[in-house]
């Protein structure tokens, strides 16, 4: 006797959050990207924080991720340590960091056309976004659209 319809498999459910994966695709909204970096430079400079133009540092990175936002704090502090002598190092700083974000291609604009795909499909399945921003974006739009329609 098949004992398959007495214990079905209950539905899949599919998660997009823009920090998925650790290379993520996807870039997180430009609000959240102060936040970002005050938590990682924190990790590593917690007395210099207040000394990092987090707003700044935001306004360059649009298109990035929390993953490649991290990665390009990392990639400024090796750039400044790397370029000062021996016993002559100088801490990293905003500029450091900025300077690591000018030489990096975020792959949000790689692979555009795969995450407007990818959106899309979310879309069309009635995926909703992770992100409590993202979420009150996606109703706050659903909400204008339903509003033009009555």
């Amino acid at each position: 006797m098949n004992s398959s319809h007495l214990n079905p498999k209950p539905p899949i459910t599919v998660i997009l959050n823009s920090n998925c994966f650790t290379r993520s695709p996807y870039h997180t909204p430009i609000q959240q990207h102060p936040e970002i970096f005050r938590v990682h430079l924190q990790k590593l400079r917690p007395s210099r924080l207040r000394e990092f133009d987090l707003e700044l540092l935001a306004r360059h990175s649009l298109d990035y991720s929390g993953a490649e936002i991290e990665q390009a704090i990392v990639e400024g502090m090796q750039q400044a340590f790397s370029s000062g002598t021996t016993g002559n190092r100088s801490d990293f700083n905003t500029e450091h960091i900025i300077r690591a974000l000018e030489e990096t291609v975020p792959l949000a604009t790689i692979a555009k056309p795969q995450i407007e795909a990818l959106k899309q499909w979310a879309s069309n399945a009635g995926a909703r976004p992770a992100s409590i921003y993202n979420y009150q974006k996606s109703y706050a739009k659903s909400r204008t659209t339903e509003a033009s329609t009555i």
